[in-house]
């Protein structure tokens, strides 16, 4: 070999003689910049555009649909949520064992799965610490349960603003962060047109279905999936076979990190065995005293608070209920308008003085006549024939109205949308582009199709008019039946 390799014995040249025959120009001319990878480049604009889109789209919300002007830092209304431990045997305790709990709690508190022992953490980024949790690795799958309007959604935003913005160590343990609303995914849909449908701007250049899964699965370790709502996916999109169910069962991208909210029991655990187990409860005492003084500052109406605080320590139903974000908010809406509303301890009764609020500022507004008792024919045949509409999508488990069906049943739509039940929006969805109808919140809708449901089991058979044919579906209808 050495005969024929004559340079097998030549001797290498040092480092310091390297460097000499670089400076005199011999041997070792200049090394050329390599140019920038164009997956990389890519990868920069693909962060970057997801990034400026979420603080466009996420930073603010509007909680009010009929007030147009009221509007609140993400930041502002979801500081101090408190998250209980939620795990397998916690599932047997008595209601008021939880509730004792609450008045000795103060900050988020999470518990997982496999432990038996509560744990108080300050945030979602203490699951990835293995003192705390016991895992030998960081969870795969984190699963945030909580009753309706307990605030899943924002906080779910929240998580994806701090995230991309490296603030949080969910956001610095990932490179990639993809808030997807599963309310919008249709049955076919892969991941990567829920991508490029809900998280990538359309003007966003050089991104489309193929690059972005290469970019998945060049940084698989380093994604991390928001999925909010699972209770509010169509039922052929969880499937065995979809895209949704594949995800969480690892058959696709199983390097990846996925938190998912759900209301409890809507079925998540069908397709994977959460790592952590979290569970939302809404506001303590102090954090209600809190938001109160938020709310009525920005209003213009600091005058009232006290009194409004004094009543919610004397009245201990309204106080319970008033610990769900979104209740205290309409709770606040209703001390606002009329302090003799406030009186009430159930979600549908709440909900009940507030539509009628709200068909007082429709009627003063519109120059209409407000019956001593009751509602104006108008504005009650809209929203009985409005609240067919919402059971029939409650039963599809949807929670948006496709504008042209409204209009093919002749609802006077544009009545609700100036009493503020409704708000008109094309869909989110870039894929599939429609005109629709949305409700402040799921609740809404479950009350409204409710009140048809009083109305309609006159004639009907409930169990018929509400297709309850297992208890899962009973479950599923469980606040459209209180």
């Amino acid at each position: 070999l050495k005969d024929k390799f004559e340079e097998i014995d030549t001797p290498k040249a040092s480092c310091s003689q390297q460097k000499r025959r670089r400076e005199d120009g011999d041997q070792f001319p200049a090394k050329k910049r390599v140019p920038r990878k164009e997956e990389d480049l890519q990868m920069e604009e693909f962060q970057r555009s997801v990034k400026r889109y979420y603080e466009l789209k996420l930073t603010y919300i509007k909680p009010l649909i009929w007030n147009d002007d009221f509007a609140l830092a993400i930041s502002d209304i979801f500081t101090s949520l408190e998250l209980i431990p939620r795990e397998a045997k916690e599932r047997k305790m008595s209601k008021d064992y939880i509730a004792s709990q609450q008045g000795k709690q103060r900050k988020v508190r999470i518990d997982y799965l496999g432990s038996g022992q509560r744990k108080k953490l300050s945030s979602l980024d203490d699951l990835f610490n293995p003192d705390v949790t016991g895992l030998t690795t960081p969870p795969r799958c984190i699963l945030i349960e909580g009753d309706a309007g307990v605030g899943k959604t924002t906080f779910l935003s929240k998580e994806a603003i701090d995230a991309v913005s490296k603030e949080t160590e969910l956001g610095r343990r990932h490179d990639i962060v993809l808030l997807i609303r599963l309310r919008e995914v249709r049955e076919g849909e892969t991941i990567e047109e829920m991508v490029l449908d809900q998280c990538v701007p359309e003007t966003t250049e050089g991104i489309h279905v193929q690059s972005t899964r290469a970019i998945l699965q060049r940084n698989e370790s380093r994604v991390l999936f928001l999925l909010d709502g699972y209770d509010e996916l169509r039922p052929e999109a969880r499937a065995a076979g979809q895209a949704i169910p594949k995800l969480l069962s690892g058959k696709m991208y199983p390097y990846s990190t996925i938190v998912i909210t759900s209301r409890p029991s809507a079925g998540v655990q069908q397709h994977t065995r959460p790592d952590c187990h979290v569970h939302i409860m809404g506001f303590s005492h102090e954090d209600v005293v809190e938001y109160i003084w938020k709310y009525f500052s920005v209003v213009g109406r600091q005058e009232i608070t006290e009194t409004f605080v004094v009543l919610l320590d004397c009245n201990e139903l309204l106080s319970s209920l008033i610990r769900t974000p979104l209740f205290l908010l309409l709770v606040c809406v209703l001390w606002e308008e009329d302090q003799e509303m406030v009186s009430t301890g159930t979600m549908t009764g709440l909900y009940s003085n507030l539509l009628t609020c709200l068909v007082r500022k429709y009627c003063k507004r519109e120059g209409v006549d407000m019956p001593t008792d009751g509602l104006p024919a108008e504005v009650a045949d809209a929203l009985l024939q409005f609240g067919k509409l919402a059971l029939d999508a409650l039963l599809r488990n949807e929670t948006l109205l496709d504008l042209a069906q409204v209009e093919r049943e002749d609802v006077n739509w544009q009545l609700l949308m100036k009493l503020g039940v409704v708000s008109l929006e094309v869909s989110a969805s870039k894929l599939h582009p429609r005109k629709q109808l949305n409700f402040s919140h799921k609740t809404m809708q479950e009350f409204l199709a409710g009140r048809y449901v009083a109305h309609a089991v006159v004639n009907q058979d409930i169990v018929e008019l509400l297709q309850l044919t297992s208890v899962s579906k009973a479950l599923e209808l469980g606040n459209l039946l209180q």
